[in-house]
């Protein structure tokens, strides 16, 4: 008789183990699953925000693919003061856009971009006025101007033609 209760008490906590089981998996599994998901975005957002766009368009693009237009004017920027300074400094710019060849709009960007040099010309005053000296010698200020420039000029155009801006800077 004992050995019989034994496997009846055996039986029901195998059975509750099953039923417990099966709750969990109906109920807890599903909600873990929208949080992993919940969190699998808010990670890809913050790579998006950490990663350069342009990152990998450079290894893929040869250098023969490449074509640069350079601007024949440079044009001078009023900086950002500085805490403690009392004179304005200015920074004289010089500015090259690299393009695609190989990009399906690169026969329609190319020429649009000396039509719209002063266009270009103020995307780049509005961005670069917004720090000062120091800021503009900082590597990583550098990259993140060239960065929001880029896509500012991607959105005007309508093209991923526009790969690179570099900007060279002469302060006086």
């Amino acid at each position: 008789m004992k050995k019989n209760l034994l496997s009846i008490f055996i039986l029901a906590a195998v059975i509750a183990n099953m039923i417990l089981s099966a709750v969990m998996l109906f109920s807890i599994v599903p909600v873990l699953n929208r949080t992993n998901d919940f969190i699998l975005k808010i990670c890809s957002v913050l790579d998006l925000e950490i990663e350069s766009p342009n990152a990998n368009d450079f290894a893929t693009v040869g250098v023969a693919d490449r074509d640069t237009f350079t601007f024949a004017d440079s044009i001078p920027i009023n900086l950002k003061k500085a805490e403690g300074e009392k004179q304005s400094i200015y920074a004289v710019t010089t500015i090259t856009i690299t393009l695609n060849k190989k990009s399906a709009d690169y026969a329609t960007i190319q020429p649009l971009i000396s039509s719209n040099e002063e266009i270009i010309k103020n995307y780049v005053m509005n961005e670069v006025s917004q720090y000062t000296k120091d800021e503009l010698n900082d590597i990583q200020t550098k990259s993140y101007i060239k960065e929001i420039i880029v896509s500012k000029l991607r959105d005007y155009f309508g093209s991923d033609c526009i790969y690179d801006i570099t900007l060279n800077y002469l302060f006086s």
